[in-house]
């Protein structure tokens, strides 16, 4: 009978880990996939949404995620295009969440410098920047029945999980 109950149990935590394609790392039920290709804020966009079913510009809704994006990457970079956009006077997400964390760095967002978002690598804080300058990116998307709908550019990262939380 335990026997029977652990099975459905490991079932259960499979089912809500999911899973993610080889190269992009598994956090719960989402994927990330690092590009270390340089493409203007509009062009990731559209390459996530192109090369992953349901995929977006990473959407950074609180600070565990924010601390762990930079894990995504294999080797360092400078900055990295965020799903963070200013438009019609409020900043949002380009998969609809709601905006609702922030992490800024110190005299920002400064929409005199641009109208998109990049997280730093060394301290993961927030700037805003011209979305026609060209960044690396993160593509985020739902872990579940992931379809890739064409093969993407080379990749960045093998990393396959993320730290775990741990709290006291």
């Amino acid at each position: 009978m335990f026997s029977i109950f652990l099975l459905v149990i490991l079932n259960l935590f499979t089912l809500v880990l999911g899973d993610c394609p080889d190269g992009s790392t598994n956090w719960g039920a989402l994927c990330f996939q690092g590009y270390i290709e340089k493409e203007t804020w509009n062009k990731a966009e559209q390459l996530c949404s192109q090369y992953w079913n349901k995929g977006h510009l990473v959407s950074v809704t609180d600070a565990y995620k924010n601390s762990v994006l930079p894990y995504v990457f294999d080797t360092a970079v400078v900055d990295y295009w965020i799903g963070a956009k200013f438009s019609s006077g409020k900043w949002t997400w380009s998969d609809s969440n709601d905006f609702t964390y922030e992490n800024w760095a110190r005299g920002q967002p400064n929409n005199t410098m641009g109208d998109c978002a990049v997280q730093r690598y060394s301290d993961s804080e927030w700037l805003s920047h011209p979305c026609s300058q060209k960044k690396q990116y993160i593509c985020e998307f739902p872990s579940l029945n992931v379809t890739r709908t064409t093969t993407p550019p080379n990749i960045c990262g093998t990393l396959t999980s993320l730290p775990a939380l741990h709290t006291q």
